[in-house]
């Protein structure tokens, strides 16, 4: 299993939907972090384990963007996101954020 801290490989401070919305937008980390992790855990038949811990906030645009818009990318293979990706925190506080991103990808996968 492959880690990615966001909070410190990353940012503590999610932004916005976009890029243009400003830094740390949940557009450039799915592009620049999140994709090219979960392509390589795939090819690797692992596991990306996606640690929050340690961020100030969690945006929901920026859960949407990385994750529900990571599973409207054309040529993804849903069920193959689904079973190398986990996401994760030990922060009961951020937990309800982690179920809204797991939805934000449920919700896209049953519209493929």
């Amino acid at each position: 299993m492959t880690e990615l801290r966001v909070a410190t490989e990353f940012s503590r401070y999610l932004g916005g939907r976009y890029r243009d919305d400003g830094p740390w937008s949940g557009e450039e980390f799915r592009e620049d972090f999140l994709r090219p992790r979960i392509e390589r855990a795939i090819k690797s038949h692992g596991v990306l384990h996606v640690v929050f811990d340690g961020v100030a906030g969690m945006p929901t645009s920026f859960l949407e963007e990385a994750f529900g818009g990571f599973l409207r990318t054309p040529g993804i293979d849903v069920v193959a996101v689904r079973g190398a990706l986990k996401l994760d925190a030990d922060d009961p506080d951020l937990w309800p954020y982690l179920k809204l991103a797991e939805k934000f990808m449920d919700q896209q996968a049953k519209r493929r």
